[in-house]
């Protein structure tokens, strides 16, 4: 079992939430931790968006990416933006 290592800065929170906004995060950093950063980000820096509704749509967006690499849209052109990253 993986022992949690506590993220140390608000950067490392606002690059994992801006990694799964725009499907660059790595593959490997996206761990349980990451979805409470995620989230953690886009309360705070998104109050806007509802995020119950657009949490689960940035997590599809993102594992569909990653199983294509170097694609940044959903198959079909789909896109999910959010403004300001």
């Amino acid at each position: 079992m993986s022992t949690f290592v506590p993220f140390v800065s608000d950067d490392e929170i606002v690059a994992i939430g801006r990694g799964l906004a725009t499907r660059t995060l790595p593959k490997s950093d996206w761990t349980h931790a990451a979805h409470f950063a995620a989230a953690l980000w886009l309360l705070p820096f998104h109050p806007e968006i509802d995020a119950t509704q657009m949490m689960p749509k940035l997590i599809r967006a993102y594992n569909q990416a990653t199983i294509y690499p170097g694609r940044s849209r959903l198959p079909g052109g789909g896109c999910i933006p959010i403004r300001d990253l």
